[in-house]
């Protein structure tokens, strides 16, 4: 399970129509591992006919979550 942590920085250069076509990259740019937790920092860059449209730093948490053979999270039925 992973969730959001912080932005660090973030740029909005171009507007883009909804329903547009946009081009995503996401590049893990520094990580601490750990065995049951991972701290990862991302550099985005979102783009539209080749242009710049979205720019950020941002860095998430992943924490291990046990399964059981039924799929279901540990302890719960």
């Amino acid at each position: 399970v992973g969730y959001g942590t912080h932005i660090h920085s973030v740029r909005f250069s171009k507007l883009v129509e909804p329903g547009e076509i946009i081009d995503c990259s996401c590049q893990a740019v520094r990580s601490r591992i750990g065995q049951s937790r991972h701290f990862i920092r991302y550099a985005f860059e979102f783009r539209h006919e080749g242009d710049l449209c979205y720019k950020s730093e941002q860095s998430a948490m992943w924490t291990r979550v046990d399964v059981d053979p039924t799929g279901l999270p540990e302890g719960t039925t």
